[in-house]
């Protein structure tokens, strides 16, 4: 059965073809847990393309990307040992969900470029998009309307991730593989 890697990225704006990946993280899922498996800050070397108003909404800082960021080489590589630590070396392709999961992978598409590297070793094709799963229910009426977001989300899985938290990779990452697991179960959905 293929597995799912729930992932998270922020970046230097919306454009993978104009905007630095900054941050990425990653965690094992299933229906009965998460694990936090990788993450990590992302210098890609030389010039970093970003916006002022991406640092600030993602809470990064260009002195701590430059002194704690991993070169894409070096995330990559560390990413592919925590899966191997995680899976084994001879997994199958994982699944990549998340939030607008095209958005993380266009920028994942970028780092495994700028390493050096090909994603397909690693991730399957598909992707799970949890706002797509929202955007059923709501179809179904099982949800009102209104824009699908991360408040959408949180409102109905009841969870409430700390502020601090909020619009990082390694929280988004970790409140979304939390929230997945309520709407797949159900939970709270009428």
């Amino acid at each position: 059965m293929q597995q799912l890697l729930v992932v998270d990225v922020e970046t230097g704006g919306l454009d993978p073809f104009s905007h630095s990946i900054l941050s990425l993280s990653a965690c094992a899922w299933t229906m009965e847990k998460t694990v936090p498996l990788f993450s990590t800050l992302i210098d890609e070397g030389g010039k970093l393309y970003f916006t002022s108003e991406a640092m600030h909404v993602n809470k990064l800082s260009l002195s701590d990307i430059k002194s704690k960021g991993l070169s894409p080489q070096a995330t990559v590589k560390g990413l592919r040992k925590a899966l191997d630590g995680h899976y084994g070396a001879d997994r199958d392709k994982l699944i990549l969900a998340g939030n607008n999961i095209n958005f993380d992978h266009s920028f994942l598409q970028r780092l495994f470029w700028l390493a050096g590297e090909k994603m397909g070793r690693d991730f399957s094709p598909f992707t799970l998009d949890v706002f797509s799963i929202l955007r059923a229910e709501q179809l179904k009426g099982n949800l009102p309307e209104g824009p699908v977001n991360s408040k959408m989300l949180y409102d109905i899985t009841g969870l409430c991730p700390d502020e601090e938290d909020v619009h990082t990779a390694k929280g988004d990452c970790y409140s979304t593989a939390e929230a997945l697991r309520c709407i797949l179960n159900e939970v709270h959905l009428k």
